[in-house]
């Protein structure tokens, strides 16, 4: 059977919302609250057309379409080719990921990074049932990639992660579930990774205006 994580493994999503104005107060140093984390199992039981929320317009930029909006009537997309496909709750781990997502940008809200300048809008992240629940439309295309659009009337601009785990032997599910924690901190340590693709001036193309960001 294989197991469809919102945010880790065969397909994942991690959500990341970029609207500062829209969270709670924050604590990491130099920072804005404002980011958002997904990975819950749930779906919308969404209609597919214009009184579905998602599929206004306004709500992704132009020629991009929501996960939401797609036509996932079915519990899973016809690219999910195994016949016991199974979602993951990751939600009972909210705790761990924030930390762990947490923990790495606080290095750069606090200038411990030395390849990147201190942050001065550094957002905390937060949890988003809403943004879990799109994930797991991510999730069920059993497609190790992106979506064109996961936007939320909250977080206009939400990005997102992806990550893939491949088991070269069936694991039981008891053993499995135990390996969630240890998942979850390779996956984050892989994202974190990718900073060192990133330099200082990269991050002129990131101004805190978001009018300004190319």
């Amino acid at each position: 059977m294989n197991r469809l994580f919102p945010l880790l493994s065969l397909t994942a999503a991690l959500l990341l919302a970029a609207d500062a104005q829209q969270a709670q107060p924050g604590s990491l140093p130099g920072s804005l609250p404002g980011a958002a984390a997904a990975g819950n199992n749930q779906i919308l039981a969404l209609p597919t057309g214009p009184e579905n929320p998602y599929c206004k317009p306004q709500m992704c930029a132009r020629g991009r379409r929501h996960v939401a909006c797609e036509k996932y009537t079915t519990p899973y997309h016809r690219s999910c080719l195994t016949a016991e496909p199974k979602m993951v709750n990751l939600t009972v781990h909210a705790d761990l990921i924030l930390r762990l997502h947490n923990e790495q940008r606080q290095r750069v809200a606090s200038g411990k990074n030395s390849s990147l300048p201190r942050s001065a809008r550094m957002v905390v992240m937060q949890w988003s049932e809403e943004l879990a629940t799109l994930a797991g439309y991510n999730a069920r295309m059993c497609q190790a990639k992106h979506d064109d659009c996961r936007n939320t009337q909250n977080f206009t601009r939400s990005g997102q992660n992806i990550i893939v785990f491949n088991m070269t032997h069936r694991v039981e599910d008891e053993l499995l579930e135990r390996l969630y924690p240890e998942l979850l901190g390779i996956g984050v340590r892989t994202w974190w990774g990718e900073h060192a693709n990133m330099t200082a001036a990269d991050m002129e193309h990131y101004p805190c205006d978001p009018k300004r960001q190319q």
